[in-house]
């Protein structure tokens, strides 16, 4: 069957079935990339948020205190793809959980179900296990992501092997042609026609195979008109030529030195609707009738700028001849000068032929690569193509219109030019060398930041090589996705996870991850870290007096005191209600603690302007330094807040150093209480009374028990 088709259609067909098996290979292998990037991004996302909470819940799972998690556990579920969490203790017992029907319960057997998968992480310490954190999540948008990008490559592949298609035909028709009219006059040669040519004068192969067999042709004439006499070859030039003229393909009229006609074929008499009697000793002006086919203006004869240039003159793809009848074709020309031995202009050749149907082709074509520029236009991504230096030939308008900019702005210009896409000069070199990357075959993307007519918007700008049929790159692909949505997300939850909502300093959390980080480089450079533990006097009678709106003012105003009482590198934290942590690193010796306790003390007795009304607090500070009071940031941390509970009971607005003897007291008083709890039910509490006496009457007015 293939065997059957012409070399056109054969042509037409290889390149369809190469470019079909190119673009199912490049989809199979975008769409495997797509999804498996998307997977990755997707699962790093929930390896983060699971690393976080299993963070966040190691102080829980130390303190045993659960309640503050579950507001972050609901928070999660309604703000990512986590469905369902739950935290175990070391006996896997769930003590957190954003179901609460599942507290209390041991940990079952959690098992993927369709749409959903399950991540856990086992939480330990130096002592062994403390719990495991197990989070459900939810893989639809990975499904919906996978579907959709598959649908759109299999549109945008099938466009393309249509055009493909259309392409391949129309080369085929091209190529074929000119081998259609060596074939014929190859053919006319082995017949012993030696006056045959083909009239092709291209530059390319088949251009060469043309002239090459024109010489041969020529030759083997030249050697037969030899044996003749010189009047016989007169008249055989004048048959050979009336046949030349009669057998080609395309149409030609030759003219005298005046320009009038002294020869036409029968395929120029077709084209025309002149014959060669009517026409002969007429000025081609009147047989030949030519406009442009876009502004229907008439076009100079081509004979005359032959006859007045003395060089080969071809006619623009836009021309059409008008016949004798009215009627219109495209028409393709060229007019050479015919000269004798003495090189004089003696007349004029014109060749033209009928390309009406390649006209139309091309110009449906240029449609659709229009409709194509428009639907890329009219897309809410930006995209953008440039050379290899990075100047741009073709951008949408999207863009344009985030940039407020024209197409005359940008095109020609470098995409990183500074004042062009952005003034940030860090940034123009960030664009700079993504793009110097891509051209040298690599396909590179960075998460960037542009202030644009909406505000700063990120972006996730794509540079992407295009490669050429020598799988050079010859062009790059720009691509922009607005990633706002998420890089806000991501931000919101690194909040919630690491800073206080009220006063917006580090919680706990992120206070005792500053502190072990400040004690791994104090290990390294042999210095002392010191940790204040700082509470507000008297904050709850604020709260009960005043009310907990008032209070959060308090807290609030107190913060920023904190932030301006410290040094640049140091760092203050709300461990929760009115506890704060002051972490004081690069020290040489504890006693430089002093100066920063003593200004705290100092600043706090300013009082609070709070709603007209001025409130003064103080501090109790308990100090403690690494490595002196111990090696982990929850030694520190508890020895810190023994001093400070010191500094409460000896009258408040005082700072204390930890020392051992104050946690044998506070293991004496935990002691006491204990055994106070049930001292009533044994019957261990004797009462006295005690009367008090009024001195002037001598009346017992009252008692003390």
């Amino acid at each position: 069957m293939f065997s059957r088709l012409s070399l056109k259609y054969r042509i037409a067909l290889i390149i369809f079935l190469l470019e079909a098996v190119m673009l199912s290979a490049v989809l199979f292998e975008t769409l495997g990339r797509t999804y498996d990037e998307t997977s990755m991004l997707i699962s790093d996302q929930e390896n983060a948020i699971l690393e976080l909470i299993s963070g966040i819940s190691r102080p829980a799972l130390i303190t045993e205190e659960y309640s503050d998690l579950t507001p972050y556990f609901e928070e999660l579920v309604n703000s990512s793809q986590a469905t369902r969490l739950f935290l175990a203790d070391s006996d896997r017992l769930i003590v957190a959980s954003s179901e609460s029907p599942f507290l209390g319960l041991g940990l079952p057997e959690f098992l993927d179900r369709p749409g959903y998968r399950w991540l856990s992480q086992e939480i330990t310490n130096a002592a062994g296990l403390m719990g495991v954190m197990v989070i459900e999540f939810s893989t639809t948008e990975l499904d919906t992501a996978y579907v959709a990008a598959r649908d759109f490559g299999i549109g945008i592949a099938l466009a393309g092997m249509l055009i493909i298609a259309t392409v391949g035909i129309l080369v085929g028709i091209v190529l074929t042609k000119r081998l259609e009219i060596i074939t014929h006059a190859a053919q006319r040669l082995s017949e012993g026609d030696l006056s045959v040519r083909t009239g092709l004068n291209q530059p390319d192969e088949l251009g060469v195979l043309a002239h090459t067999f024109d010489q041969m042709s020529e030759h083997l004439q030249r050697n037969e008109r030899d044996l003749t006499a010189t009047l016989e070859q007169l008249a055989k030039r004048e048959r050979d030529l009336a046949t030349t003229l009669n057998s080609i393909g395309d149409a030609v009229i030759a003219t005298n030195a005046q320009g009038e006609i002294t020869r036409m074929n029968p395929v120029a008499e077709q084209l025309t609707g002149w014959r060669l009697a009517e026409a002969s000793g007429l000025h081609l002006n009147q047989v030949f009738p030519i406009v442009d086919t876009q502004t229907r203006q008439p076009i100079p004869n081509p004979v005359d700028k032959v006859i007045s240039t003395g060089r080969i003159i071809h006619l623009s793809n836009h021309t059409t001849l008008i016949d004798r009848e009215g009627n219109q074709y495209h028409i393709a020309d060229s007019a050479a000068p015919i000269r004798n031995e003495n090189g004089e202009i003696q007349g004029v050749v014109l060749v033209f032929n009928d390309v009406s149907e390649q006209y139309e082709l091309r110009e449906r074509a240029r449609g659709i690569q229009d409709q194509l520029q428009g639907l890329l236009r009219d897309m809410q991504t930006i995209v953008a193509v440039l050379d290899l230096q990075g100047r741009v030939q073709f951008i949408n308008d999207m863009p344009l219109k985030l940039f407020e900019l024209s197409n005359q702005q940008v095109l020609d210009r470098k995409i990183w030019e500074p004042g062009l896409f952005t003034k940030d000069a860090d940034l123009s070199e960030l664009m700079q060398a993504t793009v110097e990357q891509a051209s040298q075959g690599t396909s590179i993307r960075h998460d960037m930041q542009f202030d644009t007519i909406k505000g700063p918007l990120w972006i996730e700008f794509s540079v992407h090589p295009v490669l050429n049929d020598d799988r050079q790159v010859s062009n790059l692909l720009v691509e922009g996705h607005d990633i706002s949505r998420r890089k806000n997300a991501e931000e919101k939850i690194f909040f919630q996870a690491n800073f206080d909502e009220l006063t917006e300093l580090p919680n706990r959390f992120l206070s005792l991850d500053r502190l072990s980080q400040l004690m791994t480089e104090a290990r390294r450079s042999e210095n002392l870290v010191a940790v204040l533990f700082v509470d507000l006097d008297d904050f709850k009678k604020v709260n009960d007096s005043l009310g907990h709106e008032t209070g959060d003012k308090l807290l609030i105003k107190a913060a920023e005191r904190f932030r301006q009482s410290i040094r640049a590198g140091d760092t203050v934290g709300r461990l929760g209600g009115d506890e704060f942590i002051v972490l004081l690193p690069g020290l040489k010796h504890s006693m430089e603690v002093q100066a920063v306790a003593e200004n705290l003390l100092n600043r706090f007795r300013s009082p609070f302007l709070i709603d007209n009304r001025e409130l003064t607090l103080t501090l109790s500070i308990g100090i403690a330094v690494f490595p002196e009071d111990g090696g982990t940031p929850s030694d520190i941390l508890r020895n810190a807040d023994t001093a400070m509970y010191h500094a409460k009971e000896h009258g408040r607005n005082a700072y204390f150093y930890y020392a051992q003897h104050m946690n044998e007291s506070v293991a004496r008083r935990l002691a006491l209480e204990e055994q106070m709890l049930g001292a009533v039910e044994r019957g261990e509490f004797t009462i006295h009374y005690q009367p008090q006496i009024e001195l002037s009457s001598g009346k017992i007015t009252a008692a003390e028990a």
